[in-house]
Parts: C-alpha cells; sequence; structure tokens
C-alpha cells in the first residue's frame, strides 16, 4: 500500500477512493460505498505520486467522465 494511502486511512475516513484500480469500478477502502466509473474515465494512468507505479485515474472534463457511489453519500457539515 503506498504510504500515502496509509497516511489517509490512519485519519478514519468515512470513504476513501484512491482511484488506482481499473475496470468500471473503484473500491472504497474506508467503507461500504464503491464507485461506478463512467465512460470518460480513463483508468491506469501515471499518477501524480510516487512510486510512478501507482496508476490514477483521469477524468476527460465532459458529461460522462464522472464516478459515482451507488447512494447518496452525506458531505461533511461545518
Amino acid at each position: 500500500m503506498p504510504a500515502y494511502s496509509t497516511t489517509v486511512l490512519d485519519d478514519a475516513p468515512t470513504n476513501y477512493w484512491p482511484l488506482n484500480d481499473s475496470g468500471s469500478s473503484s473500491i472504497d477502502w474506508a467503507g461500504p460505498s464503491d464507485l461506478a466509473v463512467r465512460d470518460g474515465v480513463t483508468r491506469s494512468v501515471d499518477g501524480a505520486l510516487s512510486p510512478a507505479s501507482v496508476p490514477a485515474s483521469s477524468f476527460n472534463g465532459t458529461n460522462s467522465g464522472f464516478a459515482t457511489t451507488q447512494t447518496a453519500v452525506e458531505g461533511p457539515q461545518k
């Protein structure tokens, strides 16, 4: 597991989608809300974090470039 992911998970997030997997879904490493990845997302591209062997996802900026959960996830409240 990349050090960045370990640091994120140590903070006990409700959800965490590193988007470093492939296919039409992305696993929620911290909770039960996996993502359905749409057609406008390219998987397994070079990521910004080291090591370079950790893949990423690229969103094309159109109405098909997004990922969604099966049910709504409530955002943080301030």
